[in-house]
């Protein structure tokens, strides 16, 4: 696949499905109806939810590349456990010419006051060199975050990533920003 068509089907992707679906899910946050479920849930103890988009920028140091990201996680944590833990799902999705899609579970932990730490174990999907079709690859991912409290709801905050696969390493900064209920 060339790579001004390999481009198209990343272009295609985002706007036509990743964007319309982050859309609604903020819309769904931001609604009457669901911020007074969240209060109710937040006062009563119960599990509590977090989505989190991390849009940010990547180095990859095996191709001296520069490229955008972004990092979603919906995260889930059962009161029975600890308010410092949490588990969910992950995806990361790196743009441009080398592009990829990583997805898999993550688990959390918040170690220090508003620091979180996130482990991801996942898949890693990419053209092939021929571009032909896909290939995948395992991967780690180790994520860290500071987060600031912004109401009720709404966290933001600076983050650190580093992803180790049999594709590529590479290392990210971002803007963690969280919305609970």
């Amino acid at each position: 696949m060339p790579v001004n068509q390999c481009y198209r089907v990343t272009h295609m992707i985002f706007y036509r499905i990743y964007r319309p679906v982050l859309v609604i899910v903020i819309l769904f946050l931001l609604s009457p109806h669901s911020l007074r479920a969240q209060s109710y849930i937040n006062r009563g103890h119960l599990t509590t939810y977090e989505v989190v988009f991390v849009p940010g920028k990547v180095y990859e140091p095996g191709d001296k590349n520069f490229a955008y990201k972004l990092h979603s996680h919906f995260l889930v944590s059962p009161s029975r456990l600890s308010s410092r833990l949490a588990m969910g799902v992950s995806t990361e999705y790196i743009f441009g010419n080398d592009w990829h899609l990583t997805a898999g579970p993550v688990f959390a932990i918040h170690p220090w006051r508003n620091l979180i730490a996130l482990y991801s174990m996942g898949v890693t999907f990419r053209n092939t060199e021929e571009g032909k079709g896909l290939e995948y690859f395992f991967s780690n991912h180790l994520e860290f975050a500071y987060e600031f409290e912004i109401g009720e709801y709404f966290r933001i905050g600076p983050s650190a990533g580093f992803n180790l696969s049999g594709y590529d390493n590479h290392i990210s900064a971002g803007l963690y920003t969280g919305f609970t209920f």
